[in-house]
């Protein structure tokens, strides 16, 4: 890669930093406010950010990949989104008149905590199993075909590029979390965190 890659990557996080922070900074005073954007975002914002929160690494590399192998008649799994079209269409008056912010609570007002707890417990083996770790791997995939060369030795260990990719997946969006969590809210906010 070229200093022309490297100096328009630097430019897009910088970017998203500085757009990310402005955000932050803008304040929370309820949790209609934090959750939902104090519920006055307009369609297409929450339909970009439904497609934004459910693309990832995995789809990038993986189904590109598989499209690239085995033909266009992969696309038919992405194809069938319509279907969420009409789950939504059939779900979402109820879910707004509950007011409520995740399947959990929901699952809660409408049966019982221990349904609430299972559903939750169950998402975050599934997503673990099948989204973080795939995304993982999809990381070190990309590090390796961008910087092939790449090597580390530490401790009389040797680390190639795939490696030192997937490393740096789990650290950076580690450190995501842990930056966000460290920026002071509003006292009014329901959530209080600190670092």
């Amino acid at each position: 890669m070229t200093t022309l890659d490297w100096l328009m990557i630097g430019a897009y996080f910088l970017l998203l930093l500085a757009l990310t922070w402005w955000t932050v900074l803008k304040g929370r005073t309820t949790a209609d406010d934090y959750f939902l954007a104090g519920r006055n975002l307009g369609w297409w914002v929450i339909g970009a950010s439904i497609f934004a929160s459910n693309i990832g690494s995995e789809h990038i590399v993986g189904l590109a990949g598989s499209g690239a192998a085995d033909g266009v008649a992969l696309a038919h799994y992405e194809l069938h989104a319509w279907c969420l079209l009409v789950l939504a269409w059939l779900f979402v008056p109820f879910y707004m008149r509950s007011r409520v912010f995740t399947m959990p609570e929901f699952l809660e007002r409408r049966f019982s905590a221990t349904s609430r707890y299972v559903l939750s417990i169950v998402s975050i083996i599934t997503f673990i199993v099948s989204k973080i770790a795939v995304g993982i791997f999809a990381g070190g995939v990309v590090f390796a075909s961008l910087m092939p060369e790449m090597h580390l030795r530490l401790w009389g260990l040797e680390a190639n590029s795939f490696w030192i990719g997937t490393g740096l997946v789990i650290v950076l969006t580690g450190c995501t979390p842990c930056s966000a969590a460290c920026v002071p809210l509003p006292t009014t906010t329901p959530f209080r965190l600190s670092c």
